[in-house]
């Protein structure tokens, strides 16, 4: 249960990150070089990752990738630091802030293939 709990709070504030940037994106024109541009016109903070997983402590940090982890549209899993935090990549393309970790999710996904529902 409290796995469980951990992930929907984390699926939600994934889909809050994705909100605030997708905002700061279309009211300014650009996308941020640090997720911290979002704070506080557009996010009150950067909140924690909550995955109820033994190996990674709740954290707030934020590890930037270079572009070359967005391979098809998506993240190279294989390229990730698995920090536990979140991750953040963009391209000519592409903007994605995700989670940071190779471990499966209680459905079996990957966590950094997940998506913020909104």
């Amino acid at each position: 249960y409290v796995r469980r709990s951990a992930e929907s709070h984390t699926l939600s504030r994934l889909a809050a990150l994705e909100r605030s940037l997708n905002d700061y994106i279309q009211a300014t024109g650009k996308v941020p070089t640090k997720l911290t541009s979002l704070v506080p016109d557009y996010l009150a903070e950067i909140p924690d990752v909550e995955m109820g997983v033994k190996d990674h402590k709740d954290r707030s940090e934020v590890r930037y990738y270079p572009a070359s982890v967005i391979v098809g549209g998506g993240i190279n899993g294989a390229a990730l630091g698995d920090s536990g935090g979140w991750g953040y990549a963009y391209n000519d393309k592409r903007v994605i802030v995700f989670i940071d970790c190779t471990h499966q999710r209680m459905d079996g996904s990957l966590w950094y293939k997940a998506r913020g529902v909104f």
